[in-house]
């Protein structure tokens, strides 16, 4: 889990100089793995990912929203624990 944790820190620090393309790679890998219905363990990994992914990408991401909250009906409150920035406007 701390390598998780570091490499998900890692990759949210590059995502600011990383090119569109780029970005749209690393976006498309985790929702693929995502969409795959993982384990409750690496489905949180792959979220929290996204969400520091999100946080540097800005105006990147609108279309991961939507994937990440199918997640908050999945009994884990570290998933629900989903930041207002997130809900629906």
């Amino acid at each position: 889990m701390a390598v998780r944790k570091h490499s998900i820190l890692a990759l949210g620090h590059l995502v600011p100089c990383c090119s569109p393309a780029l970005f749209s790679q690393l976006t498309e890998h985790l929702t693929n793995e995502l969409a795959k219905a993982p384990p409750v363990s690496m489905a949180r990994t792959y979220i929290q990912c996204l969400a520091t992914v999100s946080r540097q990408g800005g105006h990147r991401v609108e279309k991961l929203i939507p994937m990440v909250l199918k997640f908050t009906d999945v009994e884990d409150d570290e998933l629900r624990d989903c930041p207002k920035e997130m809900l629906p406007r």
